[in-house]
């Protein structure tokens, strides 16, 4: 797999507007029963590594105010945004780009 490196606060960024998201939950411990760690400690999360990508890039964007935070994820083909909506749903961050 790949490994993708990043802060808590990019990850819980989209609080405002997905307070029950994956990320969002790691602070409260909501998600512990479905987070994973491999033998280095990190977080393991078996999920579309290359959609992954633009979801860490939007949180990031979306961290720092971007009002344009979205753009790279509406701007995929039809095919890759089937998949996308199938990862913003499963981290619950489809109501913070749609």
């Amino acid at each position: 797999g790949k490994h993708f490196e990043t802060t808590r606060s990019t990850l819980t960024a989209a609080l405002t507007v997905a307070p029950a998201s994956y990320f969002g939950s790691m602070s409260d411990g909501f998600s512990k029963g479905r987070m994973q760690r491999d033998g280095e400690g990190r977080v393991f999360i078996d999920r579309n590594g290359a959609m992954f990508e633009y979801i860490l890039d939007f949180l990031r964007r979306y961290s720092s105010s971007d009002k344009n935070a979205d753009f790279a994820i509406r701007a995929l083909p039809k095919i890759q945004m089937e998949a996308m909506r199938k990862e913003l749903t499963y981290y619950g961050l489809e109501s913070a780009v749609f």
